[in-house]
């Protein structure tokens, strides 16, 4: 997945994230067309899984074919612009089964229930369906903006007619109870006049008299002493005190009494009510439970098929044709994300199949930066598309040799993981099986990665008809030609990326003469029938900013090596000649009295 780019996970470069990864440059990034939350889980599920049944891969594209319509594009904003209200609604109703839904997660259902019902609409006029789905019943109950307003859950009015009159009891508490404090201070005694009375109400205590604090001076010495913290021995007539407090003192009246059994908790019996209609709601609810999970699955896969179509209509791609044949023909194929990155992408054909057009096995030569492994991942990503039902033959598995992801928790070297590859490849595929090797042998002796890649190679030639789909890219050139390893080998075409060359127009002087020889190359990035029996590296070694004097020594040395010369020691023109002088300030350098430091200067240092 991560060597094809299927996914790619990037560190989030904002420090607020806490270095949790993100989706970088990957297939699945650039499908990921969806609205909503479930089609974002179920695109990476399809990613994850690609289907091997042609009946669902032709069925996806055959949705996908009907929203590609230029006469559907409006349909298709439509259904989108509805799917962004959907959200996760399987895990709402875990909650809601569990009875911890908060007010959030309702007002979250009902908004995923109306967006469900409004898509189903859509879908119902655009192919003229008479089936017709029943609008949510929460908008009815519920009273979301009191709701958010109280952050609770709050029931609509005319719902329960015995939850509206106590709603109704309750909003005008405040000015019967005003009026019930002027009663109480009706009856006080003369001598308690000017003293300021309310009335308050306590869970489990009920209603009490509230004497607030006396702030005059001029108050009579009987309110004074009610308000002191010495207030055991003050007695009012007809009231118990039941405790105080450092600003209040509280009692209890034979009124309060008949407001405890009269009136009582209206606020207690509000929230007990609301919470029994709400929750004959939640059961409701919940009696469609696998109804609603089923609707979600279809508004998931509805989203992750719009998003392919969007897809195919913005980067013009054309719907494969599914065959039972092991074949894979592309004609001007591109790969899907490198074509984002430049401004000209160069499409090729692939064609792999046993006949007079191609073979089993294809071998890849060519230079360095010339677009091998383009090629080989854009084969591999299109075939890959095809199988989640996107635009873009038929595959069972994609074995790939391209990237080895090292790890120090696996006490395996760089070329161990590599052989683990190849072997995954020769014990588990089938005729049906694309296998990707991509430059093997590079992490250990030339001539032993030369000799396993041949025999790997000769191993999937000799399963004859039953050779899997192979595609491999090297620069051992011992393995082409008609005196190369594989020159038994009946089942592989060998091709190359195109290239143009052309010699260097700079003047170089002195030894950088030899630089002339390398070519100049110009990347046509073209896939054709033929070998390349040169990497041409010194070319990208300039290209990569390698000094021309390192290019020109490296060109001296392979020289050397490739004719079984003794290699020498590097010389430059004027070595002797300074050796000489080195020497003679040496001899002319008095140590006592001598300037180091300009010493130091004349030589160089």
């Amino acid at each position: 997945m991560h060597s094809l780019q299927i996914l790619c996970n990037d560190i989030h470069p904002s420090i607020m994230i806490n270095g949790r990864a993100k989706e970088g440059l990957s297939l699945l990034n650039l499908m990921d067309n969806t609205r909503s939350i479930l089609g974002r889980k179920l695109l990476r599920t399809w990613i994850l899984r690609p289907i091997l049944k042609q009946q669902e891969i032709t069925g996806r594209q055959s949705s996908l074919r009907f929203f590609t319509g230029q006469e559907n594009q409006e349909l298709l904003m439509a259904l989108q612009d509805q799917l962004r209200f959907v959200k996760d609604v399987p895990r709402i109703l875990i909650r809601m089964r569990n009875s911890s839904a908060s007010l959030s997660d309702w007002i979250n259902l009902t908004t995923s229930l109306k967006s469900l019902s409004t898509i189903h609409e859509i879908c119902r006029n655009a192919l003229k369906s008479s089936k017709q789905m029943t609008s949510p019943i929460m908008d009815q109950v519920i009273d979301f903006e009191d709701s958010r307003a109280r952050k609770r859950i709050s029931v609509a009015s005319g719902v329960d007619e015995e939850l509206d009159q106590d709603k109704r009891n309750y909003d005008s508490l405040g000015q019967f109870l005003e009026d019930i404090a002027q009663q109480e201070v009706d009856d006080l005694p003369d001598s308690m006049e000017g003293l300021k009375i309310s009335v308050v109400f306590f869970p489990q205590l009920g209603y009490l008299v509230d004497f607030s604090p006396i702030l005059d001076h001029e108050t009579p010495s009987m309110c004074s002493q009610v308000a002191s913290p010495n207030i055991a021995n003050v007695t009012i007539p007809g009231m118990e005190m039941h405790f105080q407090t450092e600003e209040y003192v509280y009692w209890k009246s034979q009124r309060m009494r008949e407001l405890d059994e009269n009136v009582g908790d209206i606020w207690g019996k509000i929230c007990d009510r609301e919470f029994a209609i709400i929750n004959r709601v939640r059961e409701k609810l919940l009696e469609f439970d696998d109804e609603l999970v089923d609707t979600c699955k279809v508004a998931a896969a509805l989203d992750c098929i719009l998003g392919f179509a969007m897809i195919a209509v913005e980067r013009n791609y054309c719907e494969p044709r599914i065959v039972q044949e092991p074949v894979i023909y592309i004609e001007d194929g591109r790969h899907p994300l490198c074509e984002l990155c430049t401004d000209v992408f160069i499409p090729n054909n692939s064609i792999i199949h046993e006949n007079q057009l191609g073979s089993r096995i294809q071998m890849i030569s060519g230079p360095n930066y010339s677009g091998k492994s383009i090629y080989l991942k854009q084969v591999a990503l299109i075939s890959f598309m095809a199988h989640i039902g996107c635009w873009i033959g038929l595959i069972d598995r994609i074995f790939s040799r391209i990237q080895t992801r090292e790890t120090c928790a696996v006490a395996r070297s760089t070329f161990a993981i590599d052989l683990s590859q190849i072997a995954v490849m020769i014990r588990c595929s089938t005729t049906r099986s694309l296998l990707l090797i991509d430059e093997f042998g590079k992490g250990t002796n030339a001539t032993d990665g030369v000799a396993i890649l041949a025999a790997t190679i000769k191993q999937l030639d000799s399963r004859k008809e039953l050779c899997p789909r192979t595609i491999v890219t090297t620069h051992f050139n011992e393995m082409f030609g008609d005196k190369g390893v594989l020159s038994s080998c009946s089942q592989i075409s060998y091709c190359t990326m195109e290239v143009i060359q052309c010699m260097r127009e700079e003047v170089m002087n002195g030894d950088n003469q030899d630089l002339t020889q390398i070519p100049k190359l110009v990347f046509l990035y073209k896939l054709v029938q033929g070998l390349s029996m040169d990497s041409n590296g010194y070319h990208c070694a300039i290209q990569a900013g390698i000094p021309e004097l390192i290019v020109q020594r490296a060109k001296v040395i392979a020289s050397k090596l490739s004719n079984n010369e003794p290699i020498e020691r590097f010389k430059e023109d004027n070595f002797r000649q300074r050796a000489v002088f080195i020497v003679n300030l040496f001899s002319k350098f008095d140590v006592d009295a001598g300037n180091i430091q300009s010493f130091l200067e004349d030589i160089g240092c």
